[in-house]
């Protein structure tokens, strides 16, 4: 079975690291996972700045942490996670809920 991992890139107009009415999604940008055995799959933000992942189940059950990251543009600056960067997204080899925001 799948697990589907979703997100939106926004712009963080006041630095809150999470979306706030009127901060626009951002099109164009290149998302990377990197699943629990190093396999690195990647997509591109759609117009609203949503993305999403199909991930087999298996690729939760490996060594390492599932980790999510932007990859970076000139003259923008990565709010979160803090410092730049990937954020693990599933922790002890259980994957989250299908549907699950990042």
């Amino acid at each position: 079975r799948d697990v589907t991992v979703r997100g939106r890139k926004f712009e963080d107009r006041n630095g809150s690291a999470a979306p706030d009415a009127g901060e626009p999604g951002l099109p164009g940008w290149t998302i990377e996972l990197t699943d629990s055995r190093g396999a690195t799959r990647s997509t591109v933000t759609g117009a609203d700045g949503s993305y999403a992942f199909q991930v087999p189940f298996d690729a939760f059950q490996g060594p390492g942490r599932v980790r999510i990251r932007e990859l970076p543009k000139p003259g923008w600056t990565q709010i979160f996670p803090f410092g730049g960067g990937s954020l693990p997204i599933v922790t002890d080899g259980v994957p989250p809920l299908s549907g699950v925001t990042y």
